[in-house]
């Protein structure tokens, strides 16, 4: 084509360039013979565990063997270390004694007079049934054992045992103490007395009568009998004869076992030994001074006493086996007018676990035994002083006292205080102060201080004695709270419970339910705070001088130093009470801990009223919060008391 058009003629030229030397095409190296390209699919890897192939592949393959050894070689080496380092800081850093801490001395004892307690079938007496429909009151009330008495078969007044190891008239029987001791779950104390039995009691005529029966010659010394001597507050003649014998002072009812002679102990520990094998925890041996006296049986000789009760302590040990604290048989006795020396001596050398400080219970209503510059109501200043004087007594070396008067002394024997206002030989602590009230705030100070509470049924509410009765402090406890000082209360589970034995309660109030609940209440709060305060279980104890006679402060505290700056961290507990009929103020700054921060400035204290009087309740109610820091003084009024927490912080 010409003309300016393309021409589309090829040359001879060009057709024979490309017929005789054409291009060979290059096929990819993946395509088949006819030139198309095959479809190359890798090989998939298999997931989860090896086969046995691949592991013996690996087991023999000479560079996995090396990395074998060598983790192999770290992992032993590096645990060898670890365990070298452990040994070291062991053996190398101070370490703290592993200590069990008793049970009792985190716990509360409730004394029950089994005979009042609690009437399950409308005999008008109380038994074992009783007691058990009422575990959970008892747990309610965070007791951590119960203490019977009495349990065996005793004469009226409770005294003298007729029959060791027969349960006592109308309480029950032994399947139901079984029944009792197992539904507990809390420990179960019983009173044994020693050496006290009564007249009633069999071996009494046996031994008088030994001379001439000669088949009871077994009992011939069972009782200390003597001829040719006067007859005195503690020795009488028996049945109009010349022989006499030895009994309580002035109750020739209760004649004392002869201690000294072998058939006596091995009588009573085999008593001893079938109480233990029915269950029981512990028992309190009512009466030791009269184990052994002087010749003309008034005074008690407390050194062979404590023999005594040291060989019964191995035997009672040898029957349970021996074991930790918590598995050996816990003991403790009580005895007005013991001396310090002489309680030492029951604990250390008798082993004892506790002996009950019994000086609360002559606390009453117009004594002069603390004072007698107060003509008034000297409840307040009374208390101060016996508790002061027994905290001197109890100190451990952390310890301090408001007199100051007693240096650390590292020889002391430690006897674990017993906090006692009243038991069933005694009038009740209401009664005794002439106020429900002012009994409130005795036993909420014994909650407060360091120690063992032992509290008499009833006074968690406040219970007094009965009008008339020959013993009014063993009234029935009215369950019904709200009629709890009704003319009638319900001690059965009839509504006709006349109780013939006792007189009914002697107070008949407005508004006594309202009285015996907020009590109640109080109590519980305190119970409560008793199980997990750390000031109240470990705490030091601080008490103040009384104020005007009828006021004071006392203090629980944990002493925390930091590189030794004297100040106090965490927690404190402030019992603050007004024993008086007039309005008082109490400085704060007299408490040994927060006297200690005046200094500070950065060191603020606050405090939350977790328990009061019940006349306390509008000044200051529950879990209201109050600063410390500026309100330096607590404004009580009459008869009234509060217990604070307080904490510290900065700011």
């Amino acid at each position: 084509m010409k003309d300016g058009g393309i021409s589309t003629t090829k040359s001879d030229s060009y057709i024979f360039a490309i017929e005789n030397n054409s291009i060979p095409i290059c096929f990819d190296p993946l395509a088949g013979e006819d030139g198309r390209k095959l479809l190359f699919i890798p090989k998939a890897r298999r997931r989860g565990p090896l086969s046995i192939d691949e592991i013996n592949e690996c087991r023999y393959d000479p560079k996995w063997r090396i990395k074998r050894c060598f983790f192999y070689s770290i992992f032993w080496f590096g645990w060898i270390f670890s365990l070298l380092i452990a040994i070291l800081i062991t053996f190398s850093h101070p370490k703290c004694e592993f200590t069990t801490r008793e049970w009792w001395k985190d716990s509360m004892i409730y004394e029950i007079w089994t005979l009042s307690f609690s009437d399950s079938n409308s005999d008008k007496i109380g038994d074992f049934i009783g007691i058990i429909q009422k575990l959970d009151y008892l747990r309610r009330l965070g007791v951590g054992a119960i203490f019977l008495r009495p349990i065996m078969r005793v004469e009226k007044s409770g005294l003298g045992v007729i029959e060791y190891n027969k349960l006592a008239s109308k309480i029950g029987n032994f399947e139901q103490f079984n029944e009792l001791i197992i539904k507990a779950r809390i420990r179960v104390l019983i009173d044994f007395p020693l050496v006290l039995t009564s007249i009633s009691n069999p071996w009494f005529d046996k031994s008088a009568l030994a001379s001439v029966h000669p088949e009871d010659a077994h009992f011939a010394d069972f009782f200390i009998w003597r001829r040719g001597i006067p007859n005195s507050e503690f020795i009488s003649e028996y049945c109009g004869s010349t022989l006499k014998y030895f009994h309580v002072k002035d109750r020739p009812d209760l004649p004392v076992l002869h201690w000294t002679n072998k058939n006596v102990s091995d009588t009573i520990k085999a008593a001893l030994s079938f109480w233990i094998n029915k269950g029981i925890d512990g028992f309190h041996f009512s009466s030791i001074e009269y184990l052994h006296r002087s010749e003309d049986g008034k005074d008690p000789n407390w050194e062979k006493i404590a023999k005594i009760l040291r060989s019964l302590r191995i035997f009672l040990d040898d029957e349970r086996g021996g074991g930790s604290a918590r598995e050996k048989i816990f003991l403790f006795a009580s005895h007005a007018h013991l001396s310090e020396a002489s309680k030492r001596l029951l604990i250390e050398h008798a082993s004892l676990n506790l002996i009950v400080n019994t000086e609360l219970q002559s606390l009453a209503s117009g004594n002069l035994i603390c004072s007698s510059k107060n003509k008034g109501n000297n409840i307040g200043e009374c208390a101060n002083e016996i508790i002061a004087d027994l905290l001197i007594f109890h100190k451990n070396d952390e310890e301090r006292s408001a007199t100051g008067l007693v240096e650390k002394d590292e020889d002391r024997v430690k006897v674990w205080p017993v906090w006692n206002f009243g038991n069933a030989f005694t009038p009740r602590l209401a009664s005794r102060v002439g106020s429900r009230i002012i009994a409130e705030i005795l036993i909420q100070l014994i909650l407060i201080l360091p120690g063992t509470p032992l509290l008499y049924y009833g006074e968690e509410i406040g219970q007094k004695d009965l009008s008339r009765g020959k013993f009014p402090q063993r009234g029935p406890l009215g369950w019904n709270i709200d009629e709890i000082e009704e003319e009638n209360p319900h001690f059965s589970s009839t509504n006709n419970t006349n109780i013939t034995t006792t007189a009914s309660p002697s107070l008949n109030k407005p508004k006594a339910s309202q009285i015996s609940q907020n009590i109640f209440r109080n109590f519980l709060r305190l119970s409560n705070l008793r199980k997990y305060s750390n000031s109240l279980r470990y705490g030091n104890v601080y008490i103040t001088k009384p104020m005007e006679h009828d006021a004071f402060l006392l203090c629980r505290y944990i002493e925390n130093n930091r590189e030794n700056d004297r100040k106090f961290y965490g927690e404190i507990t402030i019992f603050a009470a007004n024993f008086g009929s007039i309005t008082r103020i109490l400085p704060l700054s007299q408490l040994f801990p927060l006297f200690q921060q005046n200094n500070s400035k950065n060191q603020k204290w606050h405090g939350r009223v977790i328990a009061n009087s019940i006349n306390a309740l509008e000044d200051y109610p529950i879990n209201s919060f109050l600063d410390l820091t500026r309100k330096k003084l607590i404004r009580l009024g009459p008869m009234q008391s509060i217990v604070i927490q307080a904490f510290n912080g900065y700011f």
